[in-house]
């Protein structure tokens, strides 16, 4: 399961959790949830077997008009889930196996930025070699696909840190990460290594702001969200779905049995508000793609008329094996019609 949402106003601390949050203080304008967001509920419960219970991601923040509270994903009632932020931040968690080198060196981060500069698969080569004699054609030719996917990643990393005045690459944001542009497809490689291999089975990406359009400020997304008539909406809104569609491209990519990692996923993309300029919660428009292993029938435009947005989100923890009846403060069961 993974779920992409765009930043906005308070909502989207509570619409995957379900409940409203928590004020930390009578004039505070800083908040807490009220409870696990669906990542979490779902590996609270479900993710034991995995390494990662799950992952909690977002591309780097940037703009003036950030909440005082930057957590977006919660553990439990007030406890925020540590948020890998950068692809490199989530390649050194998901890809720890490269020896870290001597402790007893003088300046250890020289052993660390050492090994950063090796391959992963240097360490594992000798025994691939081994292993690929044992296998037939087809777990050869993934094992093949695999390997070179990891190479992609690493090299794709390597550009995305090289100096910008080494290869032209644009401005940093304040954070000093890579534009998101740069982030973006890696983080979705990233995810999709992760699942392939099994280091956890729910993510949750907040996919925040993106990099402005040419001349505008950093800010200028939020801006022209509560400008009904601003043409830049389009830009704005039609990178996000980029975005959201290069993870559903990667999964994509991957076999699992007869199957693709994509129809074995669901994905579930939203935003908290159906109009910035509004700050209204009716009509949201959602998308929910994968097949669950075949328990969503996809390729629909589906309306629903007073259903709250916990309903489906029941139903994606149903279908993700949790037994759920109801979930959050508003939801009144499970929502009908998603079957194959």
């Amino acid at each position: 399961v993974v779920e992409v949402f765009f930043e906005h106003a308070d909502g989207h601390w509570a619409c995957f959790t379900g409940i409203p949050m928590i004020a930390n203080a009578a004039k505070d304008r800083a908040v807490s949830a009220g409870g696990p967001t669906m990542e979490w509920a779902l590996g609270n419960a479900l993710g034991k077997s995995t390494q990662f219970p799950a992952l909690s991601l977002s591309l780097p923040r940037n703009g003036r008009n950030q909440r005082d509270n930057p957590t977006y994903s919660w553990k439990g009632v007030r406890e925020p889930a540590p948020t890998y932020d950068t692809p490199r931040k989530l390649a050194d968690l998901l890809m720890p196996a490269m020896p870290a080198g001597s402790t007893n060196a003088p300046d250890p981060s020289i052993a660390i930025e050492k090994r950063r500069k090796q391959s992963i698969l240097d360490f594992v080569r000798q025994d691939a070699k081994a292993l690929e004699k044992k296998l037939g054609a087809a777990d050869k030719a993934r094992l093949d696909q695999h390997f070179s996917s990891v190479e992609e990643i690493e090299r794709q990393l390597k550009l995305a840190e090289m100096p910008k005045e080494a290869c032209g690459v644009p401005p940093e944001t304040p954070s000093g990460a890579p534009p998101n542009d740069t982030c973006m497809p890696l983080m979705a490689k990233l995810v999709a290594y992760a699942f392939r291999c099994d280091l956890t089975r729910y993510v949750l990406m907040d996919v925040g702001k993106v990099d402005p359009l040419p001349g505008k400020d950093s800010d200028h997304d939020h801006g022209c969200s509560h400008e009904s008539n601003n043409p830049d909406n389009i830009y704005y809104i039609n990178k996000k779905l980029e975005y959201f569609a290069l993870v559903l491209k990667e999964l994509k990519a991957w076999k699992e049995g007869e199957n693709t990692l994509l129809y074995n996923s669901m994905m579930l993309n939203g935003l908290d508000v159906a109009q910035g300029w509004r700050h209204n919660f009716d009509n949201l428009p959602l998308i929910l793609a994968g097949n669950a292993g075949g328990q969503i029938k996809t390729g629909r435009h589906l309306y629903y008329r007073d259903v709250t947005w916990n309903n489906l989100n029941a139903a994606v923890l149903r279908y993700a094996g949790m037994n759920v009846d109801k979930f959050g403060a508003d939801g009144t069961g499970i929502l009908p019609g998603l079957g194959g």
